[in-house]
């Protein structure tokens, strides 16, 4: 048989084995990502030039942007625009190039040389074609352990969308809140300086003290700052909700001026912990790295076996003209390296990985149950300033107004208490931001997603009612402050 038959062999069977390679997809298994973020979010996850056009995905934003944002409509610009979104995606072709080449057996070698005789006429001409022997053996092994990690960069592609949808609903609550705090400030400064001004004018008639005229002045500039502390805060909050939405710009944000109020109910905990363990990524990502792991020891006992053997055909032609052919066999004597090591540093890796994922369960349960515990405690918060705190406040302003409409009371004390209510409306703000805050950091914390909320018993219903009776005065909604009058500023 000549050399040409030899090698055409040799390459019909490294073509046979390899024929079932995977071969690269345009999608590059983006359609389970998109059901793996559509399943826990009901949002829709785009990848630019892929799933959807340039000019399809920039006309979407400008049309989204045009309009008063919801927390909704931020996480869906955030979807197409959020760059770092999709470098993260990019890493699925550059997984699945990695799948695709772990299907693949390596090059043959082909060796060739030709040699001259010193004395008499002819060459001599050897020519080899080897195939590493081990490589072919162990390819459904690599195939497996790369489909493994192909499985773990999708899981963690979904896992980082998941993150922004979180990422981006907190920081619009964040921004929402500051906004509307930043209204409750401002009122609270101008009845400083309402007070401070009636201040000023007792002063020059030589009614108050210099001591007094300070100390209200003391409390306008201190409201100042409050209010200059809060526009900061607003900006940078809103600041960081344009970057997660791909802006170069906060100007360009309109959002929905108020946080929502709480929802009628509230969901249960029974279940959570168990979706948790069920539809974390990160923890699913965790276990197929346990698998994967199993996989590389399998493939380390392999090669420890015989790290190093070739098969191939070799044909000579001698000098007389004869051709001589055979197969070839080239393997290393493993006498120091027995692969010993090799192995034992995947098994340590498995244990590794095993103890990582338990410990991942943990953490996954507590964060579970802390989230949980911040969500009611700020519910309950948010539920007694609505309830009790800003119904007594209203009705401390309403019983003061009365009282200077009487001039039994002057205008120091009506402002004063028009400014404690103005303080819990911005302290009932800031729990009901926490609220929220909580509300999105628990939906990220149990997979992406929220059972629906538990209705109260109808028995519940009426003692909540019957109780909040009690607690609530009857008091109808604080009036106006009217500006300070010369008339009255002699009953303070």
């Amino acid at each position: 048989m000549s050399v040409l038959s030899h090698a055409t062999v040799l390459l019909l069977m490294v073509l046979l084995v390899s024929g079932c390679a995977p071969r690269p997809a345009r999608d590059a298994g983006f359609s389970d990502v998109e059901q793996l973020v559509a399943g826990r979010t009901q949002e829709t996850l785009h990848w630019r030039g892929i799933s959807i056009e340039e000019e399809a995905l920039e006309a979407t934003v400008r049309e989204l942007l045009k309009e008063e944002l919801t927390v909704q409509q931020a996480v869906r610009v955030a979807l197409l625009n959020n760059a770092s979104l999709q470098a993260v995606l990019e890493e699925l072709g550059i997984g699945r190039a990695e799948l695709v080449q772990a299907g693949l057996l390596r090059n043959p070698y082909l060796d060739a040389s030709l040699r001259f005789p010193d004395r008499g006429s002819g060459t001599n001409l050897e020519i080899s074609l080897v195939q590493e022997f081990l490589n072919v053996l162990s390819l459904p092994l690599r195939r497996r352990v790369a489909a493994v990690a192909f499985e773990q960069v999708k899981l963690r592609t979904a896992d980082a969308a998941l993150t922004l949808i979180a990422d981006v609903k907190a920081a619009f609550y964040a921004a929402q809140g500051r906004s509307q705090l930043l209204e409750s400030r401002r009122m609270v400064e101008e009845v400083a300086e309402l007070s401070f001004d009636a201040a000023r004018r007792l002063h020059r008639a030589g009614n108050i003290t210099d001591l007094a005229l300070a100390r209200h002045q003391t409390r306008f500039e201190q409201a100042r700052v409050e209010r200059m502390r809060a526009e900061a805060d607003m900006e940078s909050a809103c600041g960081n909700l344009a970057a997660l939405l791909g802006l170069a710009s906060r100007e360009i944000l309109v959002l929905a001026p108020h946080l929502p109020e709480l929802p009628p109910s509230e969901i249960s905990y029974a279940g959570l912990e168990a979706q948790a363990l069920a539809e974390r990524l990160d923890l699913a990502v965790a276990r197929l790295e346990e698998q994967r792991l199993v996989e590389r020891l399998g493939g380390a006992r392999l090669t420890a076996i015989q790290p190093d053997i070739k098969a191939g055909v070799e044909t000579e032609r001698e000098i007389g003209g004869t051709w001589l052919t055979g197969p070839s066999v080239r393997a290393t004597v493993p006498l120091f390296d027995t692969g010993r090591a090799a192995v034992a540093g995947e098994r340590g890796r498995l244990r590794q990985a095993r103890q990582m994922v338990a410990a991942l369960e943990v953490q996954v349960r507590n964060e579970a149950d802390q989230a949980f515990r911040q969500l009611l405690a700020a519910r309950s918060e948010t539920e007694h300033y609505r309830r009790v705190l800003l119904p007594l406040h209203g009705a401390v302003v309403d019983e003061t107004q009365l009282q200077y409409n009487a001039m039994q009371l002057g205008i120091f004390a009506l402002l004063e208490a028009k400014e404690e209510e103005l303080e819990a409306v911005g302290a009932y703000v800031q729990s009901l931001q926490d609220y929220w805050l909580a509300h999105a950091r628990l939906a990220r914390v149990v997979g992406g997603r929220l059972p629906e909320p538990v209705p109260p018993e109808p028995d519940e219903v009426e003692d909540l009612e019957e109780l909040f009776k009690k607690e609530e005065p009857d008091v109808k909604p604080s009036e106006p402050v009217p500006a300070p009058s010369p008339h009255h500023d002699h009953h303070h």
